[in-house]
């Protein structure tokens, strides 16, 4: 195959479309390898995500343990029958020491539901379940969650074991959401009734919409749409049409009640609970873009002194506030009385999203002390980005109420949302409530802007928990390996002649089971990829058949024009080497296996000590000075864009490193070149299977050699 410059459009994942690969070479412990050692219980916790203790749960039944032994959809699943996040937690006793592991990799299939599931793996270090993948898309069939760790060790494998946790998440409790017609579609703007939750009492929201809502011809248009796992039930739907001068602001409190803002006035301080200064957190309403603003949690609080506001006949409050999604409880704002005591004057819930509340405190402040000050105490994690008083007059306004004209969810319900008569429009996860205002110019001429407050009333209930689902789970254990090398030179013939090759460093068990082999003397680098065995080798001779090998060349994590080493070895003949282009990811040709002393690639058809029956064998000579190398370096390897091999007939290939992306080198691998060269010895060539039984003759032999070759192969690192 001619290959000129060409992109590589990849979609990249931890696993191939083929089959369940983690880290080639490495071993592979699940349920159907030594089951007896592993343990795997189910059970459901009511508390949070990743809260189960260590030894939670109940041992799984002898169909479950058959039921994830292999991805086969035949699963295990667990419904505790009300509790928010049932799991499935899997023991796993790993023969390995920790010293010797240079990487762990760890995957589960199954689902959760409409919460989707997580895959947590415990650290023994921090006695906490640390979180490895996860996904919140509603699925109800299987999703891979995997992740390579390449440090750490330790942390996760104490006393031989080590554990994951796949646990349902049960969808975040929120609200429905509202979004408007800004001209040209409908944008998100946030939530609405965002009260105590779970709530089943109705209550009244009053939302002052942040994005632009345009007129529709002759109506404004919004929509309210049921996201999360629950149900709601709106009784009442109408907009707030507010007419006002456009160096004011206009906020409603809680009740309705309608406040301008004019010349709102920052705080002379705020701390927290530990003392810190905490002032620049809440005075630049920077929590719009996600930048400074303070975090409460559950016990903690701010103390924010006004200074002196005497003398002013109204003082109102300015929050903006969010908060973490299924918060259960409100924030209090506070005043001190006489004796020193903390009380609650107020408590509210913020919605879902960034959003600004006003309060009418002139009765509060100053407090029993004569001071101006007030406490935000917060019980569950609430974020807050802007505190402040004006205490301006109020400006004169115009309101208009708008009753809905149209209200569609699956035909009219116009009648449902028109009044407060408890006969609700019920929306489930998906639904979506359109819904039509009147529109009316404004009246006023001048520099006046219109602002709308969306008024709701309702209530939502969260839907039943979701069940945990497992068809497969593994982990893979990799290690460092080291291996003596004959110094007998490979003939480039595709053939694997006795004496070349000895104690294959990669052994990739699927889709393609194959042997990849490397050795190097002080100019070349030698490898041999074996795609060998009855079972799962390549036996069909195909002109499409190849094998790449892609180098990191200069070993530096980072694409260099003219320098990253792709080499392609097809089964016709039509071999390629090609470098980086000046675009990112693109390759183009360098020159013929041919136009270069000493290159040398040949697919080859036929058997070797790991397979009797003919099948692919694919060799390589590669010059250590077009990898810019020498012996003793280490280089950057990988086997994208292609196969490491592909086989034709099928369509399967290898990729390696597992999760390895051509636009971040540092997710390659890394191979380390032999730095000695041993006096000549002869040898034959043994199946790696069997080279545990040959093991005492082997290392009798090693005695011989008064220089070892050797080579480390490994990953760089995990993904994130």
């Amino acid at each position: 195959m001619n290959k000129q410059i060409r992109t590589m459009l990849i979609l990249v994942s931890l696993v191939t479309v083929f089959s369940i690969v983690g880290i080639v070479g490495a071993r592979t412990y699940d349920y159907a390898n030594t089951p007896l050692l592993h343990k795997a219980y189910e059970g459901g916790d009511s508390d949070k995500r990743g809260d189960v203790p260590p030894d939670g749960g109940a041992e799984l039944s002898l169909g479950g343990y058959t039921n994830i032994s292999a991805s086969d959809d035949s699963r295990a699943w667990y419904s505790s029958g009300g509790k928010d996040y049932d799991f499935h937690r899997f023991e796993f006793k790993i023969d390995e020491a920790v010293s010797d592991i240079t990487q762990i990799y760890a995957l589960h299939e199954g689902y959760g539901g409409v919460g989707g599931h997580a895959l947590y793996i415990w650290n023994y270090t921090n006695s906490g379940w640390e979180l490895a993948a996860n996904t919140t898309a509603a699925n109800t069939t299987d999703q891979i969650l995997s992740k390579t760790f390449a440090s750490g060790f330790s942390d996760y494998i104490q006393g031989g074991y080590l554990q994951l946790l796949a646990q349902a998440n049960t969808k975040s409790w929120s609200c429905p959401y509202l979004y408007v017609w800004n001209g040209t579609d409908y944008i998100f703007d946030n939530d609405i009734i965002p009260f105590k939750k779970p709530c089943t009492l109705e209550g009244t929201d009053y939302y002052r919409i942040q994005k632009p809502l345009q007129p529709d011809g002759d109506f404004y248009a919004v929509r309210v749409s049921e996201e999360m796992r629950e149900n709601s039930y709106l009784d009442l739907i109408r907009l707030m049409a507010i007419d006002h001068p456009a160096d004011v602001d206009v906020y409603p409190d809680i009740e309705g009640n309608l406040f301008t803002i004019k010349n709102p006035l920052p705080p002379v301080s705020c701390v927290d609970n530990y003392d810190n200064d905490c002032l620049e957190l809440i005075t630049g309403r920077e929590g719009y873009a996600g930048e400074k603003y303070y975090t409460g949690s559950d016990g903690s609080y701010l103390v924010v002194d006004f200074g002196d506001l005497f003398g002013a006949s109204i003082i109102k409050l300015v929050t903006t506030t969010d908060y973490s999604p299924a918060v259960l409880v409100q924030t209090a704002i506070q005043t001190e009385n006489a004796a020193g005591e903390w009380e609650t004057r107020i408590s509210f819930s913020s919605h879902e999203f960034w959003a600004t509340n006003v309060f009418d405190i002139t009765g509060l402040l100053p407090d029993a002390n004569g001071e101006y000050k007030l406490r935000f105490y917060f019980t569950e994690t609430h974020s807050i980005d802007y505190i402040a008083v004006d205490t301006y007059e109020e400006v004169a306004t115009t309101v208009n109420i708008l009753h809905p004209v149209y209200a569609e969810l699956d035909g009219d319900v116009l009648p449902l949302v028109a009044e407060s008569d408890d006969d609700y429009v019920s929306m489930t996860t998906g639904d979506e409530l359109h819904l039509k205002f009147p529109y009316e110019p404004m009246s006023y001429e001048g520099n006046f802007i219109r602002d709308f407050v969306c008024i709701s009333e309702g209530y939502y209930e969260a839907k039943p928990h979701e069940t945990i689902h497992t068809d497969y789970v593994k982990v893979e254990i990799a290690t460092r390996q080291e291996s003596d090398w004959r110094t007998v030179v490979p003939i480039i013939d595709g053939n694997f002649n006795p004496g070349e090759w000895t104690n294959a460093q990669l052994l990739i068990d699927d889709p393609i089971h194959t042997y990849v082999y490397f050795v190097n003397d002080s100019h070349f680098l030698y490898v041999c990829v074996d795609a060998a065995n009855l079972d799962g080798g390549d036996y069909s001779k195909d002109p499409g058949d190849c094998c790449d090998l892609v180098f990191d060349t200069g070993h530096d994590e980072a694409w260099t024009p003219g320098h990253e080493d792709y080499f392609h070895v097809r089964g016709d003949g039509n071999n390629s080497h090609m470098v980086a282009t000046d675009i990112p990811y693109q390759w183009q040709d360098h020159c013929d296996f041919s136009d270069h002393p000493g290159l040398e690639g040949l697919a080859g058809f036929g058997t070797s000590p790991n397979s009797a029956a003919d099948h692919r064998i694919y060799e390589f000579r590669i010059p250590l000075s077009l990898l810019g190398a020498s012996a003793g370096d280490t280089i950057g390897l990988s086997s994208w864009p292609d196969s490491i091999p592909y086989d034709a007939d099928t369509g399967r290939h290898n990729i390696w490193p597992a999760g390895a992306e051509i636009d971040d080198l540092s997710t390659w691998g890394d191979l380390a070149l032999a730095i000695t060269e041993p006096p000549p010895v002869g040898g034959e060539a043994y199946p790696v299977n069997s080279i545990s039984l040959l093991a005492p003759w082997i290392a009798g032999e090693a005695l011989l050699v008064g220089g070892v070759i050797w080579y480390v192969l490994r990953r760089r690192r995990a993904q994130s």
